[in-house]
């Protein structure tokens, strides 16, 4: 398991020894309050855009692909831009499954010393805010992606796949298609 981890969160207290949640958190610090160490707190955006991150990467890791992994982030960044879950940028995260194309796996270890990783890493930001790169114009205004090597939703082929007037194929990129 060299090189991967699963990134979990520990429970702080403030100043005063109150903890942020659950009084039971064995994990609680009162040394380390975030805002105190770090200078500031983190912002919605930042937020947003790790969680832009984590998702799309585990969505697409599996291919290997760095421009799978930017075309799911761009998708996201599609359904929001269409106001989809009122543009709110972690429900179109969280409630993905309604409209996903694959059946659920589970998601893979973060291998945070992988070189798609670290430039995915990088290129998270450019793609939150829309700054172009080949990838954004390949999936254009696509609002959907299926994996043709991961197992199909029976939702995603009577509304999607069986709809080609109304969401036809957009793209390929290795094994994934994206739709409008």
């Amino acid at each position: 398991m060299s090189g991967q981890h699963r990134f979990t969160f520990r429970l702080l207290q403030r100043d005063n020894g109150e903890n942020f949640g659950d009084e039971k958190d064995s994990g609680a610090r009162e040394d380390y309050p975030a805002a105190a160490v770090h200078g500031e707190a983190m912002t919605i955006d930042q937020l947003q855009r790790a969680a832009l991150f984590g998702f799309a990467y585990q969505q697409a890791i599996h291919t290997g692909s760095l421009p799978a992994m930017r075309a799911v982030a761009y998708i996201v960044r599609n359904r929001v831009l269409n106001g989809w879950h009122d543009g709110n940028w972690l429900q179109a995260i969280q409630l993905h499954r309604e409209v996903s194309g694959n059946e659920p796996t589970e998601p893979p270890l973060f291998d945070v010393y992988s070189q798609v990783f670290q430039l995915f890493l990088r290129q998270i930001d450019d793609i939150y805010f829309g700054q172009g790169d080949e990838t954004r114009h390949v999936v254009d205004k696509a609002l959907y992606w299926q994996f043709i090597d991961k197992p199909l939703r029976p939702w995603f082929t009577d509304n999607v796949l069986h709809q080609p007037n109304a969401h036809p194929r957009r793209a390929i990129i290795g094994s994934m298609y994206l739709f409008d």
